[in-house]
């Protein structure tokens, strides 16, 4: 089933729960309310095109251009960045409430390693992902006391994300890619809400998010030597027929010297415990 039809299906359960909740809240006399929710996370992710094709750069031109070379170091994975996120709350009534918000993502792995017989070589990776979110979000509020209030909450986020990879080693050999890329993602979250006042909370929640996105365009530049190139068109994932770690490379078309290719996929998908505030006007 393609996203767009679950976000209609999402659409469709999210205005008859938006009726139902609004005219319980009436009826029970309860005023809506509206929040501000600020919260930040150290968020783990796994995008694994992204560090096997870097894994993979670095063996293909350490066995080309310095396999005479002893090494020391290693070229590291990405897996961890920051999140954070603003986020309004509409709250209906006693449990039901919807939230329309924003956030930044950001991960990046600067990492080298050196390789020496006489002559030292350094080479470089620090492959960077960025993405803004904008989210939308259902929320179901279950008091367990007068100051502790637990919530689930999940929905849909359009996400805008770029990937850029800066590689080089030394300045003989410099490879720039810069990308962007959007889609349909979803996000979830499970938390705690202590209240410090009547308008200030504290709170606390472990989230989860699923996002893979295809169909990066941009632009791959640097040089080899005295060489220099630069190249407009598609992220891909590929594998050489004479080498056989993949690569990510920007080409405008399929190319016969890859064994295979297809669009890379950049995976934001991961989970995070947030902290933050929530502020009620």
């Amino acid at each position: 089933m393609k996203k767009s039809t679950y976000f209609s299906y999402f659409f469709l359960c999210f205005i008859l729960i938006f009726f139902l909740s609004y005219g319980s809240g009436f009826s029970e006399n309860k005023k809506p309310s509206v929040s501000f929710k600020l919260t930040g996370a150290v968020n783990f992710i796994s995008p694994e095109d992204v560090n096997t094709a870097t894994q993979g750069w670095s063996k293909l031109n350490s066995e080309v251009f310095l396999s005479s070379l002893n090494q020391e170091g290693e070229i590291e994975s990405l897996n961890m960045g920051f999140d954070a996120g603003g986020e309004i709350i509409f709250q209906f009534s006693r449990h039901l409430g919807v939230g329309i918000g924003a956030g930044y993502i950001h991960a990046a792995r600067n990492s080298k390693a050196e390789f020496s017989n006489g002559i030292l070589k350094i080479m470089r990776s620090k492959p960077i992902i960025s993405a803004v979110p904008v989210k939308l979000g259902l929320y179901y509020f279950l008091p367990v006391g007068d100051r502790l209030n637990t919530y689930i909450n999940a929905g849909p986020a359009f996400y805008f994300v770029n990937f850029d990879h800066k590689w080089n080693i030394d300045e003989s050999l410099v490879r720039n890619q810069s990308t962007s890329s959007s889609g349909l993602g979803f996000h979830g979250a499970l938390g705690l809400e202590y209240q410090l006042t009547s308008r200030l909370s504290l709170l606390i929640e472990g989230s989860g998010r699923y996002c893979k996105m295809s169909g990066f365009e941009g632009n791959s530049s640097g040089n080899e030597g005295a060489s220099t190139f630069s190249m407009d068109g598609t992220l891909y994932y590929v594998e050489f027929s004479t080498f056989p770690d993949p690569v990510m490379y920007i080409k405008e078309e399929f190319l016969s010297s890859f064994k295979s290719a297809r669009q890379a996929e950049i995976d934001l998908s991961g989970i995070a415990i947030r902290g933050g505030l929530k502020i009620r006007f």
